[in-house]
């Protein structure tokens, strides 16, 4: 498999699931090269958006709840930083009674919690696996 085709297998979603992309496939360099068109167009903090370039997004630094984002092990130490500061956030958030903040936290967090286990998988296993 070529580099291209591993820097795709490497992508994991909010879920934790790998991005859908067959570098057998008769379209795989234009999957690649739409996929990474749209990486420059929209990069993040602790990933990328997966969203196609002709949708708006409708919910603006909700990244971590949206089924579009995606992310890769180098991202690893910013979602564990961020895990640590969001927990505390739901705690400071409980404790002042601030309900719905605290829940849209706990949203984040239960995403971060699949993300990073998926991630630290993938950085145990190292580059080229592509058994999952």
């Amino acid at each position: 498999m070529s580099y291209l085709g591993r820097d795709l297998m490497w992508d994991r979603t909010i879920t934790g699931q790998r991005i859908g992309y067959d570098p057998d496939a008769p379209t795989a360099s234009a999957e690649w090269v739409k996929h990474n068109l749209n990486r420059v167009r929209d990069s993040l903090p602790n990933g990328y958006c997966g969203r196609p370039a002709q949708q708006d997004c409708p919910h603006p630094n909700a990244c971590l709840t949206c089924p579009d984002f995606q992310t890769t092990p180098v991202f690893l130490q910013i979602h564990r930083r961020q895990a640590e500061t969001n927990q505390r956030l739901i705690a400071q958030a409980d404790a002042k009674g601030q309900t719905r903040l605290a829940d849209n936290l706990r949203s984040v967090q239960a995403s971060l919690d699949r993300i990073i286990p998926a991630l630290e998988a993938l950085d145990k296993d190292g580059p080229g696996d592509g058994s999952s």
